[in-house]
């Protein structure tokens, strides 16, 4: 039980991570576009 809460946080990190590496990715394309 405690490891597939432990497997589940460490998932949502995962996820986190993700989703700043793809807003970061955006940022800089749009950031692109513009100039």
């Amino acid at each position: 039980m405690i490891d597939a809460i432990f497997n589940l946080s460490s998932d949502k990190r995962r996820l986190d991570k993700s989703l700043e590496v793809v807003a970061n990715y955006t940022k800089e394309v749009s950031s692109t576009i513009q100039n």
